[in-house]
């Protein structure tokens, strides 16, 4: 899909980079742009024109862009550095809420280096045993258990134990969330076909959530 975004303004140019990411490159915004400037062109002008409905056959589908922002020029920062700002600003806009337009700060940086530390360790979590499922108890009215609900935590080695809120965004973001859904499910049956042998932890019902 194809859409033509009028920016307004003298000299801009766009670039398609790879898959669905694009480049727009704004000049002539003077020495010291403001920040209502950036966040007109960035999400008025553009999420404007790109959240519109767009008809495919019989369906109708909106798109949602995040958009990050790195200022420049700047003495010694070189475009790979321009880049990986506006990456870095892109992550933490995802992580935060999607289809906004985030500011690069070196806050930022710092915030996306930690979520990619954490990706990285996340994809041998499993080899190494850190992941560990714990199971909320359903009570019926006789106080008796008839269910449970499959919880997920991960025993991270130098953070202790990381809130699924944390590592689950990343996990569904990388892809990681396949393997590790499955992972879950292995090992939530086993615990169900030992309670099945044992009488008096038998259950009816065991609830496994699973991303979309």
């Amino acid at each position: 899909l194809q859409r033509k975004i009028s920016i307004d303004l003298q000299n801009d140019s766009n670039a398609r980079l790879e898959g669905d990411g694009f480049v727009i490159v704004l000049s002539d915004l003077g020495e010291e742009p403001s920040k209502a400037l950036i966040m007109h062109v960035g999400f008025d002008k553009i999420h404007e024109e790109l959240g519109k409905t767009y008809r495919v056959e019989n369906h109708s589908l909106n798109i949602t862009p995040t958009i990050g922002v790195p200022l420049f020029p700047e003495e010694g920062k070189s475009v790979e550095t321009i880049l990986q700002e506006a990456d870095s600003a892109i992550y933490q806009g995802k992580a935060d809420e999607r289809n906004v337009t985030k500011v690069f700060r070196p806050s930022i940086k710092s915030e996306a280096q930690q979520r990619l530390g954490l990706e990285r360790d996340l994809r041998t979590a499993i080899e190494r045993d850190e992941l560990e499922l714990f199971f909320l108890p359903q009570y019926d009215q006789d106080c008796e258990i008839f269910a449970a609900e499959t919880l997920l935590r991960w025993d991270y080695p130098t953070r202790g134990s990381v809130s699924p809120g944390l590592f689950i965004p990343i996990a569904e973001e990388s892809g990681l969330i396949l393997d590790i859904g499955r992972w879950v499910f292995l090992q939530a049956t086993e615990h169900l076909r030992r309670w099945d042998r044992n009488d008096a932890l038998f259950m009816d019902h065991l609830a496994i959530n699973v991303s979309s």
